[in-house]
């Protein structure tokens, strides 16, 4: 269900391959291939099957001729926090097929890191704070921590590159970490905003799914300029947007202080949820939130 399988499913059709089949264990939403994806390769006739798991391979006279598969169903979530897929017994079935690709996950190569503490997956036990691992001096990040985004993988790369500075130089270490930054819904934030815009993105796509599967040739095209501007144009806002501080102005208890350009922080010891700086945002930027807790 991964980029890997769906990269491998589309390749094999554009290889010449008739009926594609992508077994995944979970549901279509636990997926970790993009929404993209997941609709290109449906558009290029490649079939994905949900809740199943394989148990074994067929074989006669030495060549691939099925694959049994086994049912499953959701229970409680696991560390990777998605439902784990349960086996349903005496559910099982086999799929005719000739060639069987596997695509399964990843890990790091156990000959690398043969004395550093690992999970039970074999991936690289660190610091998410640091990226120390049980080996001093080594630091990991990236994949070989988790499997995750390019992104993830550069936050950890300089994060490693912190803890190696402070290592080596001590007080005269000059690289800094990230602070940590609150997680809110960026959507939940656009929409009040005004400036989450629903409507039907532009569309690149330069041939449809019977075609694309004739070639690796690219389907993408680039933005006209005239699409280029107005896709620049839907600014994200991520900030406060205005920095014009009215929360602060009109705050009776100094609750609110400006952390760095742009942020506002409210200090919740001095808070008492009166709801004037939300009211008055002109940007709709403050959330007023249910702790239950009575302010005498």
């Amino acid at each position: 269900g991964g980029f890997t399988a769906v990269d491998a499913a589309r390749t094999a059709r554009r290889l010449g391959a008739e009926d594609v089949y992508i077994a995944y264990r979970r549901t279509k939403e636990e997926m970790p291939a993009t929404q993209e994806e997941i609709t290109e390769a449906e558009a290029e006739g490649i079939r994905i099957m949900y809740l199943v798991s394989p148990k074994s391979i067929e074989i006669e006279d030495g060549k691939v001729v099925g694959i049994k598969m086994v049912n499953q169903v959701l229970g409680e979530k696991d560390e990777s926090q998605r439902r784990k897929p349960l086996e349903v017994p005496g559910a099982e079935f086999t799929l005719q097929c000739d060639t069987v690709i596997v695509a399964i996950g990843q890990k790091p190569d156990s000959k690398c890191i043969e004395n550093v503490k690992t999970d039970k997956h074999g991936m690289i036990l660190s610091n998410l704070s640091t990226g120390s691992t049980s080996v001093e001096g080594v630091f990991a990040g990236g994949d070989s921590i988790n499997v995750g985004t390019v992104i993830e993988a550069i936050a950890d790369g300089k994060r490693c590159a912190c803890s190696i500075d402070r290592m080596l130089s001590g007080d005269n270490a000059v690289l800094e970490y990230e602070p940590e930054y609150p997680v809110v819904s960026k959507e939940a934030v656009l929409r009040r905003s005004g400036y989450f815009k629903d409507g039907d993105a532009i569309n690149l796509q330069t041939m449809d799914g019977s075609e694309r599967v004739e070639s690796f040739s690219t389907y993408i095209r680039t933005m006209t300029e005239g699409e280029a501007v107005s896709e620049a144009k839907r600014c994200l806002n991520c900030g406060c947007g205005e920095g014009c501080g009215l929360c602060a102005e009109i705050c009776s208890e100094f609750a609110i202080h400006l952390k760095e350009n742009d942020v506002w922080e409210i200090n919740e010891e001095e808070c008492v949820a009166c709801g004037m700086c939300y009211n008055r945002c002109p940007n709709r930027n403050i959330e007023m939130i249910n702790k239950h807790i009575l302010v005498k």
